[in-house]
């Protein structure tokens, strides 16, 4: 059954959403500047897969980060790398990209909604439609998204797998269920363009068998 037909017809059950508790660990995030290293985006603006969701006529704030600063990477400075890749060409502009890398890390366990794959197949959701899907779904996704906050109220937000990178996870968090002081910001305002972080993009790209192009 498609995703829209068991979110419309209420055939999702909430007692079979697996849960997964992540203890304290390093989370990386690309992020614009004006939400800061550890903002949360409490904005309707944006069509990501999970985000913006809105409950009771609201916007909940949400943070995304990654288990890696190559995951972060794949999710945001090449999120529309096509399948195949190879070929593909990025193009960047320092000039006006705001973006920038923190890393963060969580003091407190973490309890998530499993949306990996095999969280995905006790829901009875089809990973493609879910993760491997494109952004005429999002609509759709965002749904899903709202229908665990809404239905999962122990939950602090998502886990799930990225849709080019088995080798990470993806995380979504949900502010209002979580307590000040659960994550703190380790290193903040980093590049891409240049130093470390640049060495990791491009390594990146090059698994991907694409190609970057950076205009002064």
């Amino acid at each position: 059954m498609k995703l829209q037909d068991s979110l419309s017809g209420g055939h999702l059950d909430p007692a079979q959403v697996g849960r997964t508790q992540w203890e304290p660990r390093a989370l990386w995030r690309v992020y614009p500047q004006v939400h800061g290293p550890a903002g949360f985006n409490g904005t309707n603006r944006g069509n990501a897969r999970f985000f913006p969701i809105e409950h009771a006529g609201a916007i909940i704030p949400t943070l995304y980060a990654a288990t890696s600063v190559q995951a972060a990477l794949m999710e945001t400075v090449l999120h529309d790398a096509p399948i195949p890749s190879a070929g593909f060409i990025q193009t960047l502009e320092p000039a006006t990209d705001t973006r920038r890398i923190s890393r963060l890390q969580s003091t407190t366990p973490l309890r998530l909604a499993d949306l990996s794959t095999v969280g995905l197949s006790r829901l009875g959701i089809s990973r493609s439609d879910v993760v491997d899907s494109d952004k005429t779904a999002y609509a759709v996704t965002r749904q899903l998204a709202t229908w665990v906050y809404v239905t999962c109220p122990d939950v602090q937000g998502l886990a799930r797998t990225l849709r080019q990178d088995d080798s990470a996870q993806a995380i979504m968090l949900f502010e209002p269920r979580l307590a000040g002081g659960t994550l703190t910001v380790v290193e903040q305002d980093a590049e891409f363009f240049s130093g470390p972080h640049h060495a990791a993009l491009i390594e990146l790209v090059a698994r991907l068998g694409a190609g970057l192009i950076i205009v002064p």
